[in-house]
């Protein structure tokens, strides 16, 4: 278990012990996490033990507020194309590949920073904040009303992240891999099922599925990395909790990034 998700376990049980009358809180929690854990549709012992003992017990934790979202939000369709956005959160997405794409040199210049890492992070904005001193990519001054953060992920060789859930369900996960690998060496496992970054290098999920993601080439690999608000006629409504919510975690990305090294 990891020492955020013991921190979180331990919390829960000491409220109990020190409030019982908590008892019908607790029960909901877990109730919330049960419906919340079968949307990855994989129940072997392993998979029960991640999610509640595990690297997964933030998502458990937060299920009860990720369930609520889901009733402001157009239904979850897991994975998504493009097409499934609306338009406007197409423009911006597209937008933010098409400035990664023309300035690939750029992106490419974080290699230097890669000696003796395994992967590496560059966050251009978190949770809608702009960050200073971070990669300089014209063309991402401008406002954006979906994409909430902005990164791009870089794997050193035959690098892997661990089995893991991501907290919130308020955005989407959006990667757009800038180099495809065609050897069948680079992709992501979602909910069970494998995308292959040559076949497609842009992938959109939700990304409190259960997943992980693997560089097994021998070579770098660079994947832009963005949170696009849930399509939902509460729009307003989701980008004050991003907001709210992004003043309150900017310094938590540490911990949920731990395994990462933050490229600048």
């Amino acid at each position: 278990m990891k020492s955020k998700d013991m921190v979180c376990f331990a919390a829960l049980s000491a409220l109990l012990y020190a409030r019982p009358t908590a008892l019908p809180v607790v029960a909901g929690i877990i109730a919330a996490g049960l419906c919340d854990f079968q949307r990855s549709r994989q129940f072997d012992a392993v998979s029960w033990r991640r999610y509640f003992l595990g690297n997964g017990t933030l998502t458990w934790l937060l299920s009860p507020f990720n369930l609520a979202i889901d009733m402001l939000c157009r239904r979850n369709l897991r994975v998504y194309r493009l097409s499934d956005l609306p338009d406007t959160h197409r423009e911006e997405v597209s937008a933010v590949i098409a400035a990664f794409r023309e300035n690939f040199a750029l992106v490419e210049s974080l290699a230097c920073q890669m000696s003796g890492k395994k992967r590496g992070m560059c966050f251009l904005r978190w949770y809608g904040r702009r960050l200073q001193g971070s990669l300089c990519i014209p063309g991402l001054d401008r406002d954006f009303k979906y994409v909430q953060t902005i990164g791009c992920s870089v794997f050193n060789q035959r690098q892997r992240t661990s089995v893991h859930y991501g907290p919130l369900r308020l955005t989407l996960r959006c990667l757009y891999n800038l180099a495809p690998d065609q050897h069948a060496e680079a992709f992501i496992d979602v909910a069970g099922k494998r995308h292959y970054w040559r076949h497609d290098p842009l992938f959109i999920f939700d990304d409190t599925l259960v997943h992980q993601s693997v560089n097994d080439s021998d070579r770098l690999r660079y994947c832009v990395f963005l949170d696009v608000l849930r399509p939902s006629p509460l729009t307003p409504l989701l980008r004050v909790l991003v907001k709210s919510i992004g003043g309150g975690i900017l310094f938590a990305r540490r911990v949920f990034y731990a395994n990462w090294d933050m490229l600048r």
